[in-house]
């Protein structure tokens, strides 16, 4: 039974009954079809390398869907060959969330890589076998979800659908999304996607919106039958390359702002894409036990549900910018600490804030905006600098890393007094979907931790090794205890504390020649006191992060 577990914070672990020394765990390289429809039960099939033999059992992460094997009938008895292809039946609840979900595949080889599948609200229809032509073009009546693959080079996959005059369509493709966490994918999908009136003429085309991932909204004048055009930006193509087209012509929001929200409360925002034209503005209330840090919540736009929106729920004061903020005479003055939610709008706009601090008393800005492989995609690729009262520019920070194109920065101040915090787009760029929040706050003492591995793969009377990681931050020296919650039955771990002299400790996963077989998803999680002069200790509680290889955008892996 997998345990209750947030994927962000997902370490893995599969108990088999089977040890084969120097074999492969088997990989996941795509599933087809890659969308399922949620309150429907839908066989999918998983395919990959290695070998999927004997494979028993589906895990995700999220309780709200679950998966089981489906054995062909017949197909018992045992073979020499590899299996490379897995059919998979996966229920979605009838209220979960649209969106990704990972999931690996039980063997008795042990757990497989990560793959992925997205759950959609609309009725999925999957593309014929010939569709490289109008003439060919798989009908499809909206809204719906559309899955297919970008199989070949010069592969042009093509979809017919009626409108209404007036009325709007949107097309989300997730293609590249869905594989930046595929092993053995030496290259990846880069989509694109336009419309085209009967006459064969192009209205409108998109390539990269979600990062490599392309988003088209269009308003069509006149009623009647319209197409939708999908393949490789570079005419390339691959049979790995599945993709699912959330295509609708309901209200679409792609942002909001503010971005960063407060959690318990009711918040006014602003809506920003398709949708706007029903409807400017909208009520959000953030569930009062909603962890800080990135969440997705519908709106409701003329009673009815929006595709799910991505929010910042923050621990800090929510500070709006007001314009002009365009240089440093015209900062906003905010509080430390706070959160600054702010937009920038144009090309070349700068945002500028000024506050208070006191000498060596360190204060750490950090945005939250875009972050490859999370739900958090504004336009924004953002720069901080800190400034003087007369210009000088002090501290400044750029990407977190090359996957989140959020900028931080740590700023002590050398004297007393007031400076100035200015927001900017590293090229200049600015719109609409340009938003962003920075939070803002003392520096104070913690750490982080990783984990060596993303699975342990064990047999009865076996032990295995995870070496786990701590980086400790901002003057945090003390020692860390380690546990691993969620071990299935019959599986034990010793006890860890890693003192302040190191900065690693081990973890070893023993399975007692009795455990049944089995698995589970677990957490690796330390735990620490900080001191305080006459306070009560500070308790910190971290979750490791396991170490997962995944694709950059741009190319290379990380």
């Amino acid at each position: 039974m997998a345990a209750k577990l947030a994927l962000t914070c997902a370490t893995w672990l599969a108990a088999a009954a089977l040890a084969v020394a120097q074999t492969s765990y088997p990989m996941i390289t795509h599933t087809h079809p890659v969308a399922v429809q949620r309150g429907k039960t839908t066989e999918v099939t998983v395919e990959g390398t290695q070998n999927f033999a004997g494979a028993y059992a589906v895990l995700f992460a999220d309780p709200d869907i679950t998966g089981e094997v489906v054995v062909p009938k017949g197909k018992g008895k045992k073979s020499s060959r590899a299996v490379r292809r897995v059919p998979i039946r996966l229920t979605p609840k009838p209220d979960a969330l649209p969106g990704v979900r990972d999931f690996r595949i039980i063997t008795p080889l042990g757990a497989s890589s990560i793959g992925q599948v997205l759950v959609v609200s609309d009725p999925v229809t999957v593309e014929s076998a010939k569709n490289n032509s109008r003439d060919q073009a798989t009908a499809v009546t909206l809204p719906c979800t559309i899955c297919g693959k970008i199989e070949t080079a010069e592969d042009v996959d093509w979809y017919r659908f009626h409108v209404d005059a007036g009325q709007v369509v949107t097309a989300e493709v997730f293609c590249a999304r869905i594989e930046d966490r595929i092993h053995d994918l030496q290259k990846h999908g880069d989509p694109l996607i336009a419309f085209f009136d009967a006459s064969g003429r192009e209205l409108a085309s998109n390539d990269d919106f979600y990062f490599a991932d392309p988003l088209l909204s269009y308003e069509f004048d006149k009623a009647g039958d319209y197409y939708l055009q999908v393949r490789d930006s570079k005419y390339d193509g691959d049979r790995r390359w599945v993709y699912a087209v959330c295509l609708t012509n309901q209200p679409y929001v792609t942002t909001v702002y503010p971005l960063a929200l407060t959690a318990g409360k009711s918040n006014e925002v602003e809506v920003v894409g398709p949708a706007h034209r029903v409807q400017a503005k909208a009520q959000v209330s953030v569930p009062a036990d909603t962890a800080p840090g990135i969440t997705r919540l519908p709106l409701q736009l003329a009673g009815h549900p929006t595709n799910p929106v991505t929010f910042v729920v923050t621990p800090y004061p929510p500070i709006q910018e007001k314009e002009p903020n365009d240089s440093p005479d015209q900062a906003n003055r905010v509080p430390i600490p706070c959160c600054i939610n702010g937009r920038i709008g144009r090309r070349r706009d700068l945002d500028h804030f000024v506050f208070s601090a006191k000498k060596g008393q360190a204060i750490q800005f950090e945005v939250k905006a875009r972050r490859f492989g999370t739900s958090l995609i504004s336009g924004l690729d953002a720069s901080l600098d800190v400034l003087d009262m007369k210009g000088k520019v002090l501290a400044s920070g750029d990407d977190i890393s090359p996957a989140i194109k959020d900028a931080q920065v740590t700023f002590k101040p050398p004297a007393d007094g007031d400076y100035v915090l200015r927001v900017r787009d590293l090229l200049s760029k600015g719109g609409e979907q340009y938003v962003y929040a920075v939070e803002a706050c003392p520096v104070a003492p913690d750490f982080s931790l990783r984990c060596d591995n993303d699975k342990a793969n064990l047999a009865p009377g076996v032990s295995v090794p995870w070496y786990v990681h701590v980086t400790r931050r901002n003057g945090f020296n003390g020692p860390v205890k380690v546990v691993v919650e969620g071990l299935p039955k019959g599986v034990s771990a010793n006890s860890l504390v890693i003192p302040p002299t190191m900065k690693q400790g081990l973890l070893v996963l023993t399975a007692s020649k009795e455990a049944p077989r089995g698995f589970a998803n677990v957490r690796v999680v330390g735990t620490a006191e900080i001191e305080r002069k006459g306070q009560p200790p500070l308790r910190l509680r971290r979750i490791a992060a396991p170490n997962q290889e995944i694709y950059l955008p741009g190319g290379g892996r990380g």
